[in-house]
């Protein structure tokens, strides 16, 4: 069995780049993608938001088109449909996606395999795949047994990604709920939103949805929307959606939730600046939970291959090295910024010190 220079798990933003980039310095390297490639970014994440995020822009810069000296004028979807808006955004996705097409990647130097993978030590994986993955799959340099196949390698670099944490609130499960993953195929807007997070995805989701035309609820556990930048920032924002018709809840907690005659219902608790709790009760079409995400560690056999991690990522160092010093991590998976740039960043100190070891 040929054993590659480096295996890359996950055809994400972070992993793309630790693949071309290990390609072109020489490396003989394969890429694992259980689905298509491209990530997070493209399917559920920068392209999908940003498509949509132009369509909203355009319809609020309609409805206020008698203060930017036009007449007013009365916006509705094409065919009457939220479909026409969701539908732009499936075409968007599908003419970005052809730049991260397998053939690609191969015209690069990739071997690509699609599949499910598993460590079964440090230096090797299995590879679950249906017969369609196999047939798409540079699968010649493995062994391959029942529909598996096993390869090595040096060194591997783990960049399976994330996605979206539910909160432990009573009820949701059995209510439902959507995410950044399901947001994207809506064919119906939501006439009611609420939002749980008011981190950077729920407030540019929540913003688009109400200038859509959504009555639109942010449910913010903390003490300001983004609560990550800098408090000038969160104060600036928050007055913004306020004035767009949003209805932001901070210092709020959702405690439960269940079906109502009319859709659906949420209880959250308020506790304003002396302390005091009072509880409030929330009705809306949808939920979008917009609060945290996972990494996406499951079946991937980290015990077999001596990598540490906990509930929110795989634990690295500053070279962003795991427990098993011949596996690396990067992007989203690590837990650290989850952003599409910060994948990219990662994926190049991965490039340094798991290929070129400079101090």
């Amino acid at each position: 069995m040929s054993s590659y220079d480096i295996i890359v798990i996950g055809g994400g933003s972070g992993g793309l780049v630790v693949a071309v980039g290990a390609a072109q310095l020489g490396a003989r390297v394969a890429l694992i993608e259980k689905k298509a490639l491209g990530g997070d970014c493209l399917y559920t994440g920068c392209v999908p938001s940003k498509t949509m995020i132009r369509s909203a822009r355009f319809a609020a810069d309609v409805k206020r088109a008698a203060s930017l000296g036009f007449a007013p004028t009365q916006l509705q979807f094409a065919d009457n449909n939220f479909a026409s808006i969701t539908g732009r955004v499936q075409r968007v996705i599908e003419t970005v996606a052809e730049h991260d097409a397998p053939d690609v990647f191969r015209k690069q130097g990739v071997d690509i395999i699609f599949g499910t993978p598993r460590f079964l030590s440090p230096h090797e994986l299995e590879i679950e795949q249906t017969a369609q993955q196999a047939q798409a799959s540079d699968n010649d340099n493995g062994r391959k047994t029942d529909g598996k196949v096993t390869l090595s390698a040096r060194r591997f670099c783990i960049s399976t990604g994330s996605r979206p944490a539910a909160p432990p609130i009573e009820g949701l499960e059995e209510i439902g709920f959507i995410t950044n993953e399901e947001i994207f195929h809506l064919t119906t807007l939501p006439r009611r939103l609420v939002v749980l997070g008011a981190g950077p995805i729920g407030l540019e989701l929540g913003q688009s949805l109400a200038r859509f035309g959504s009555d639109v609820t942010i449910v913010e556990m903390g003490e300001r929307v983004l609560p990550k930048e800098d408090e000038e920032v969160s104060q600036t924002l928050d007055k913004i959606l306020r004035a767009e018709g949003l209805k932001i809840l901070l210092n709020t907690k959702a405690v439960r939730a269940s079906k109502s005659s009319d859709g659906k219902t949420l209880i959250v608790e308020r506790r304003d600046e002396s302390g005091k709790t009072t509880t409030e009760e929330l009705h809306a079409d949808e939920i979008l939970v917009a609060a945290g995400r996972k990494p996406n560690i499951e079946g991937l056999n980290l015990e077999a291959a001596g990598v540490l991690y906990d509930k929110e990522r795989i634990i690295t160092d500053d070279y962003l090295r795991t427990s098993q010093k011949s596996i690396f991590a990067a992007g989203d998976v690590t837990g650290h910024f989850p952003f599409t740039h910060m994948a990219a960043y990662e994926a190049s100190i991965v490039i340094r010190n798991a290929l070129l070891f400079f101090p």
